[in-house]
């Protein structure tokens, strides 16, 4: 039993080790690089506006960003594509999946 409990504290020091510091620091009004596995470098601006923080990655290529308001909540993701797919076949899938969402939005789509 005693094992187990030191291979889950490792697990999560690998976990935060890999997200890097700050991962629960508010991210409102800053502006932070961060590298993604087989991406590359995202260079984040967040509006000083939007409480918004660094959450551990969940089947994404790295950290995600995920905020919460009395009026919102958010969860931005940072995935892979398939590039082989035309760029107007990309657009028309991300904005059917998109729409539903935006059912009180004008003019976004």
């Amino acid at each position: 039993m005693r094992n187990m409990i030191g291979i889950k504290a490792t697990v999560l020091g690998v976990v935060f080790a890999l997200c890097g510091p700050g991962l629960a620091q508010s991210l409102a009004g800053k502006q932070v690089t961060r590298n993604y596995a087989g991406i590359g470098d995202i260079n984040w601006s967040i509006p000083k506006d939007l409480d918004a923080i660094f959450a551990v990655p969940h089947y994404t290529a790295g950290a995600r960003i995920m905020c919460q308001s009395p009026r919102y909540e958010c969860e931005v993701s940072v995935t892979s594509r398939d590039i082989s797919i035309a760029p107007d076949e990309r657009m028309r899938s991300f904005e059917a999946k998109v729409k539903p969402y935006l059912s009180g939005a004008k003019g976004l789509l």
